[in-house]
């Protein structure tokens, strides 16, 4: 169950002062370390940094998956105490249920959401239909009644894309998505991720290893240290939208992008 107390005037999530310890609040790993860090509404924003620094621990305590040893985050104007019912996730793995069509794997957060899952049975054909255009922007409608298996991997990511929007969420949270993908195939899915947000420009905080990916896709790109992660520099990147991938190769991207890298680099040999 959730508990919030509202805050006034703020960033839609704002990380303030957010530690996080893994094990024994003396002993444990320090995971993250005095993060602060403000996201606007209907922003898309990137987190970089060096291995194990602490990214994906900074989604949970974002969607409320994880407790802070000290500090605050707040989502929505509202602190948050526990899991979030306005996120969306994906992940490096779609994790595609192998028993269920596209469309059947796409509508499961509604089966689970409220207030979603009470309206679900009487107005399926509303929810099907909102599936099914989701398919078509990011371009596997004609696969809604094939099963994970009969997919490509490129093809389940944008099912699991489709998925983590369903339910039309205010937050997105992304993981690594595209992490296992081929390089073609995951440029690709930048461009379907772009025209997915800017139909709707919800809030994402996206986490990746690739640093072109981050600068294509966010409003501003944040670095965070060596673990005990905190955040050590951002980069605000004003190229408008749309963004095409031919973009990647204009001297003040490539400028961005080698900053970002020698600063990460310089973090890997501390």
């Amino acid at each position: 169950m959730l508990a919030f107390g509202i805050i006034m005037d703020s960033p839609f999530v704002f990380l303030d002062q957010a530690s996080l310890i893994y094990g024994d609040p003396k002993s444990g790993t320090l995971a993250l370390d005095g993060v602060t860090l403000a996201v606007p509404r209907g922003n898309l924003i990137g987190i970089v940094g060096p291995s194990g620094c602490g990214k994906s621990s900074l989604l949970k305590v974002v969607s409320g998956l994880a407790k802070l040893a000290s500090g605050s985050v707040t989502v929505g104007g509202k602190k948050v105490y526990g899991p979030l019912k306005i996120v969306g996730m994906a992940f490096q793995n779609p994790i595609m249920l192998p028993w269920r069509t596209t469309l059947q794997n796409v509508m499961l957060p509604l089966e689970i959401v409220e207030p979603h899952r009470f309206q679900l049975r009487r107005e399926y054909e509303r929810y099907a239909e909102r599936a099914k255009e989701l398919l078509a922007t990011v371009g596997i409608a004609e696969f809604a009644d094939k099963h994970p298996w009969q997919l490509s991997g490129g093809m389940q990511q944008r099912a699991s894309l489709c998925r983590a929007l369903i339910h039309e969420p205010e937050l997105l949270l992304l993981d690594e998505p595209f992490a296992s993908l081929d390089a073609f195939t995951r440029e690709e899915l930048w461009t379907v991720l772009q025209k997915l947000w800017m139909k709707r420009p919800f809030t994402v905080i996206l986490i990746t290893h690739e640093l072109r990916e981050a600068v294509f896709l966010s409003d501003a790109v944040h670095v965070m240290s060596t673990r005990p992660g905190k955040i050590i520099a951002s980069y605000d990147v004003s190229f408008p939208r749309p963004r095409l991938l031919e973009d990647t190769f204009r001297t003040e991207f490539v400028g961005i992008l080698r900053d970002i890298r020698s600063r990460i680099t310089q973090e890997r040999m501390k």
